[in-house]
């Protein structure tokens, strides 16, 4: 399969039109569109992750978060290392995002099963018709007990968790940075918001609003990537291997 063939095939299942306006998804490099011999997949493109594609000798690496999300008014060799490098060796980089994130079998579907929500419905639509989150079950009633639920399927660290009340009855599932969507899930029903990333200031408006919210952390919640479009691209019989993402941060 060439690499324009896999761009067509990966855009029936995640439509790149069904990105976020404000998302950067697609090519970030496109380079020669040959035959794919090998694909990297990665949650992020990080210089590490760029080498280990040289090292691999792979045509084209796929990534969650893109490569160049904001527009670039120049290059530089540091700051802009694994672009470089990835041009240099022909190696394209593509992306899917937000157009992943709400997919069928994309992102929210896999972390709702991964945590253990059965999934009921969605909200806040996208102009293309799909859920920016999901709702759903959650696995126990009890938030704190449902946060360690989640702090295990997910293999985080630790989460952050604040209990409106002691239990919920209906989850929002976010993947990500999901605390934007809080007021969205709120009129939707949810009790509980499952996401990542939150800022100091959305405890303070899940306060205000009266939701529980579990941040399990922007990384933990979207690492789950490789391991879904490992299966797309088994499917579509492309050679590929993963790159073994790390958190950009420790916990000590």
């Amino acid at each position: 399969m060439k690499i324009s063939e896999l761009y067509a095939a990966l855009d029936k299942l995640y439509p790149f039109s069904s990105a976020a306006d404000f998302d950067n998804t697609g090519f970030s490099f496109k380079g020669s569109d040959r035959e794919i011999k090998k694909a990297v997949l990665c949650l992020d493109v990080t210089d590490a992750a760029a080498e280990f594609a040289v090292s691999e000798a792979a045509d084209i690496i796929i990534s969650h978060h893109p490569l160049v999300f904001d527009p670039l008014k120049s290059l530089d060799v540091c700051r802009d290392k694994a672009l470089l490098t990835l041009i240099r060796n022909d190696i394209s980089a593509l992306s899917l995002h937000t157009n992943f994130d709400t997919a069928p079998c994309g992102m929210n579907e896999t972390l709702a099963s991964a945590i253990g929500v059965a999934v009921t419905g969605g909200f806040s639509k996208t102009p293309s018709g799909l859920y920016e989150g999901l709702l759903g079950r959650p696995p126990f009633p009890d938030v704190r007990r449902t946060a360690l639920v989640i702090k295990d399927a997910l293999s985080a660290p630790s989460v952050r968790v604040y209990a409106a009340k002691e239990t919920a009855a209906l989850a929002a599932v976010v993947a990500g940075s999901g605390s934007s969507l809080m007021e969205e899930a709120v009129a939707a029903g949810a009790d509980l918001l499952i996401t990542g990333d939150c800022k100091h200031h959305a405890f303070i408006d899940a306060a205000r609003l009266g939701i529980s919210v579990i941040d399990a952390g922007h990384f933990y919640t979207e690492r789950i990537f490789s391991s879904v479009l490992s299966k797309t691209l088994f499917d579509l019989g492309v050679p590929f291997t993963v790159y073994a993402d790390v958190a950009p941060y420790q916990e000590v």
